[in-house]
């Protein structure tokens, strides 16, 4: 026997338990546009002042939206459960980049400061014109 203790049971998800909500903004694109990639009953697609606001679970659509639209594209995730929120962007060839509020975690693409500008979420969500509540993000206390 080798000494090593088997892997500890992965605990059961509740259905109901809070889960990373994301959104996407797909600049210079319309909802019908970017209906015409997919439609589905797991998602809702309305216009933004800088395109196509798609909220609901994405799954591999913002990379499908990379494909399809000059973009840029905007993925935007938050955890209320631990607070993590980031806005990885997708435009054309080059490589993805991300904002993560972790500074002290991998962000798992080159990590950038900013999002138009801006450094909080509250402030990028407003930049990307997408209401906090389509996330589901509390800011602090």
């Amino acid at each position: 026997m080798s000494g090593l203790l088997p892997p500890p049971p992965v605990p059961p998800v509740e259905e109901d338990a809070p889960r990373a909500r994301s959104a996407c903004v797909v600049f210079g694109a319309t909802p019908a546009e970017v209906a015409a990639v997919q439609e589905s009953d797991r998602i809702a697609i309305r216009g933004n002042r800088h395109g196509a606001l798609v909220t609901g679970r994405l799954g591999g659509l913002p990379v499908e939206y990379a494909d399809a639209f000059a973009g840029p594209i905007y993925d935007i995730l938050y955890n209320p459960t631990s607070g993590w929120f980031s806005v990885t962007i997708f435009h054309g060839e080059e490589q993805p980049v991300r904002y993560d509020n972790r500074p002290d975690q991998e962000a798992g693409y080159p990590r950038i400061p900013d999002i138009l500008g801006e450094t909080t979420p509250e402030a990028i969500l407003a930049a990307l014109d997408v209401p906090a509540d389509a996330i589901g993000y509390l800011a602090p206390a």
